[in-house]
């Protein structure tokens, strides 16, 4: 996703906005302890930023 094509951070908003919603639709709230088992990569970072977005 972010390294194999190009994608400006407006994209990656969208995507960290689009990823927050459906943790907190699966039941992920603030203060919930949450752990990301993966390999360095565009799909972790957006991730990474979905869980801790306020």
């Amino acid at each position: 996703m972010l390294f194999d094509e190009l994608l400006i951070y407006g994209d990656s908003f969208k995507l960290n906005l689009s990823r927050t919603a459906y943790l907190q639709k699966q039941g992920f709230k603030k203060g919930g302890v949450t752990g990301i088992c993966a390999g360095t990569s565009g799909e972790w970072c957006i991730t990474n930023m979905a869980i801790t977005a306020k």
